[in-house]
């Protein structure tokens, strides 16, 4: 399940990643995040 975190939540994990697989889940919520604002 996907979850959607507020910005400054997945600013940062993308800032701290403990591991490439949250790496990529960062990049994936920025990336989602930024489709959200447009």
């Amino acid at each position: 399940m996907i979850v959607l975190l507020p910005a400054a939540v997945a600013g940062s994990a993308a800032a701290l990643p403990s591991s490439p697989r949250e790496a990529e889940e960062s990049a994936v919520h920025r990336a989602a995040l930024d489709d959200l604002e447009g």
